[in-house]
């Protein structure tokens, strides 16, 4: 090959390297754009809070002006990390439970307590 044929194949690469990329634009919404649960913010709070931490949430599904109140860790029959929350709203009071899924988030777990009983 031929020195000057060598300098061009050089500059050629050299100015396409060089060239302005185009940004990909992903196909999946941002996160910020994903809606969330009306109640994600509770099941955060009930596990990562502290043990009788209390915090009054406005728009749950359990109403608006939910008092929440951390209880003690346990370990679920399916071998999930959760803590009891005891949350009241007006005359209504329950115990609930927020469990860490295998994607490590919280979510409030089904209702398996009796409203009314803590």
């Amino acid at each position: 090959m031929k020195p000057y044929m060598l300098f061009l194949l050089l500059l050629c690469l050299l100015c396409t390297s060089c060239a302005h990329k185009h940004a990909v634009i992903p196909d999946t919404p941002a996160p910020e754009t994903i809606p969330t649960s009306p109640d994600a913010s509770l099941a955060s709070f009930i596990g990562h809070g502290a043990e009788g931490e209390s915090r009054i949430f406005d728009d749950t599904s359990f109403g608006t002006s939910v008092t929440a109140t951390i209880g003690k860790p346990y370990v679920s029959a399916l071998g999930q990390s959760c803590r009891k929350a005891y949350i009241s709203a007006r005359s209504d009071k329950r115990l609930i439970a927020a469990c860490r899924g295998e994607a490590q988030q919280w979510h409030l777990a089904p209702d398996i307590f009796v409203p009314g009983v803590f």
